[in-house]
């Protein structure tokens, strides 16, 4: 059985016409989509006003940051001083609770000292 070749090319024709059309219409839409978003992208007055606005604010806080950075260098600098004092403390506590250990004799060299001299008879005339 043998197919009319005309009625395959009308059928080839309306399909690819079909898609051809298809094609055809859907770039025409990215065009349009692009062509209208190309002009609504301009910015209004009161947009520009509240981006200035908040370039103020950002300025004011990136100053805040600076000096509040400082203030914790600060601070950090003088925790290590005190932290530096106290271990001194700690030190000097060291060596008192350990010369209290030793109480009576807290200065050998001292004692040995003023033993001898005790024990060292005096001269007589």
């Amino acid at each position: 059985m043998r197919l009319n070749p005309k009625v395959n090319r009308t059928t080839f024709n309306y399909r690819f016409n079909l898609t051809f059309s298809r094609t055809v219409l859907a770039g025409v839409a990215v065009i349009a989509l692009l062509a209208t978003g190309c002009g609504a992208s301009k910015i209004t007055e009161e947009q520009l006003s509240q981006i200035r606005e908040l370039r103020k604010q950002q300025t004011a806080l990136n100053d805040k940051i600076k000096a509040t950075q400082g203030d914790i260098a600060r601070l950090e600098s003088e925790i290590a001083d005190r932290q530096k004092a106290v271990n001194k403390c700690k030190e000097d506590k060291a060596a008192v609770e350990q010369r209290l250990a030793q109480w009576p004799n807290v200065w050998p060299d001292a004692a040995s000292s003023a033993d001898s001299t005790k024990t060292t008879p005096k001269k007589s005339k």
